[in-house]
C-alpha cells in the first residue's frame, strides 16, 4: 500500500477515493530511517558487547561460574 501511494499520482489517489494521507515527504524518510537504524544497532550492540568482556589479561576469561561444577567431576 505503501509503494501504491508513493508512486502513483495525486490525481490517480483522488480517483480512487483516497483523499487523506501524509506528505511523499514520508516515504523517503522512513525507509532512509530504517537503513540508518541497522547499522547503529549493531554498533551499540558490539560497543556494549566489548565493554561486557573481561580484559584478556583477567582470570575470567580463563575460569567462569561453570567451574566450580565441573572440576569435580573430572577430579579421581
Amino acid at each position: 500500500v505503501c509503494v501504491i501511494w508513493a508512486c502513483l499520482p495525486e490525481p490517480w489517489l483522488h480517483y480512487l477515493g483516497i483523499t487523506s494521507y501524509p506528505d511523499k515527504y514520508w516515504a523517503i524518510v522512513v525507509p532512509r530511517l530504517f537503513m540508518l537504524a541497522i547499522p547503529f544497532v549493531l554498533l551499540i550492540y558490539a560497543s556494549l558487547n566489548h565493554l561486557a568482556t573481561p580484559p584478556a589479561s583477567s582470570l575470567n576469561t580463563l575460569f567462569g561460574k561453570l567451574d566450580d561444577t565441573i572440576y569435580p567431576l573430572f577430579s579421581y
